[in-house]
């Protein structure tokens, strides 16, 4: 689904600070999908939102077991949506204001107790989480339902003073005591590993807006649009953050496509300078692969390469790689993911742990044109701006000609 642009951030004085207002907008805007048919968590509502992949907002405002909540989800699904929200002018721009943002963080604005919206309504004395939350079963293959947008928080002490946020999988299995998926090398796991802990927490409260208000619970389906885009657009701007840190003004942008799933590749676009900027490129693809733990591919590719059009880069690496020496395998032994079916089965016939896992290093592969050899592989532009079609055509003839 193509959602119109703008230049700006929505009109003056629109109120994005809330969910609920959010969605006002959106639903004004004639951006999200709706509806009052009762949806099942069991299958329903992830099945639902696979079918929708990329497309719209969606809010489900009848959900079997829960006459207290709704639900939304594919909320990040569409970028373009995200993109008119914050106020950036498409992927390029994004990734630049985000990298800064990474550097430049704002202060928190702490909300009173009495004021905070999420703490309309507070329950200590009946502690089933999954009577309340919203918990939805993503596949046939899963036997039990989970939350795949639970907030983690660690702060003071837990933290070295410093504080984290993020989401992470969790399955409330026996009332208040829970469990939740921390990845091998993430905060959450030199928390637990630092303090001796399991990953499971006990729930002492449960917070919510007021039930006659009707909460909405966003379930996070993962491996869907959705979630990789929340993941892709913070890791597209730590990696070009990190390059550019280590040489400035060399990488142009940098783009993570669904199909190198949100943590396991990156495509970084580069426009060399110099003769030595062709070690440069060697540099980044080194820095990417050991900073990002289990990545398993990078490319590096020139600034005339279209890194959001797969096409395009499988035809750069068919005409500008020399196998002998553009292929890379930095780090290997190092740290890895277990995500990966290929590292799995390095554990052989042992469990798939950190310990029994070897993490191959990855590949990087440098797919630029060396330093003064542009010309060697130009390619030809054919002169389409030249050509005003509808001197010959009438626009329904275009129209269907372009869409076959």
């Amino acid at each position: 689904v193509e959602i119109p642009r703008k230049e700006a951030q929505p009109e003056t004085g629109q109120d994005i600070s809330s969910l609920r207002s959010t969605l006002d907008w959106l639903r004004a805007e004639g951006n999200l999908l709706e509806t009052d048919v009762e949806v099942d968590p069991d299958l329903e509502i992830t099945g639902m939102q696979k079918h929708f992949d990329g497309s719209l907002p969606i809010l489900f405002n009848n959900v079997k077991g829960y006459p207290h909540a709704r639900v939304v989800t594919n909320f990040f699904a569409n970028m373009d949506i995200p993109d008119r929200l914050f106020g950036w002018d498409g992927p390029k721009d994004r990734t630049r204001k985000l990298a800064y943002a990474l550097t430049h963080p704002i202060p928190p604005v702490e909300i009173p107790q009495a004021e905070a919206p999420c703490q309309e309504e507070v329950i200590t004395d009946d502690l089933d989480v999954n009577k309340y939350v919203v918990a939805i079963r993503h596949t046939a293959l899963e036997p039990e339902r989970t939350i795949g947008s639970g907030n983690s928080v660690v702060v003071g002490d837990y933290f070295h003073g410093g504080s984290h946020i993020g989401y992470n999988r969790m399955n409330c299995r026996w009332g208040n005591v829970c469990t939740f998926q921390a990845a091998p090398g993430s905060h959450m796991w030199q928390i637990i590993t630092e303090h001796y802990r399991a990953p499971t927490f006990h729930v002492t409260g449960l917070t919510m807006r007021r039930r006659e208000t009707r909460p909405i619970i966003y379930a996070l389906g993962v491996h869907m649009l959705d979630c990789n885009n929340i993941d892709t657009t913070v890791r597209e701007s730590a990696i070009f953050e990190l390059c550019n840190r280590l040489q400035p003004d060399i990488v142009q942008d940098v783009n993570i496509p669904f199909c190198m799933t949100d943590w396991a590749g990156c495509l970084i676009q580069v426009k060399k300078r110099l003769k030595t900027d062709d070690g440069w490129v060697r540099n980044f693809l080194a820095a990417s692969l050991a900073c990002s733990a289990g990545m398993r591919l990078a490319i590096v590719v020139d600034s005339d390469v279209d890194i959001y059009n797969m096409d395009e880069i499988i035809w750069c690496l068919t005409t500008r790689v020399n196998p002998r020496t553009d292929i890379l395998n930095p780090a290997p032994g190092g740290a890895g993911q277990t995500f990966i079916p290929e590292e799995r089965l390095t554990a052989g016939d042992r469990q798939w742990t950190a310990m029994n896992t070897r993490f191959e290093g990855g590949m990087g592969i440098d797919a630029t044109i060396p330093y003064g050899y542009e010309a060697d592989f130009q390619r030809p532009v054919y002169p389409i701006e030249r050509v005003d079609l509808r001197r010959w055509f009438k626009p329904d003839e275009i129209a269907k000609a372009y869409t076959g």
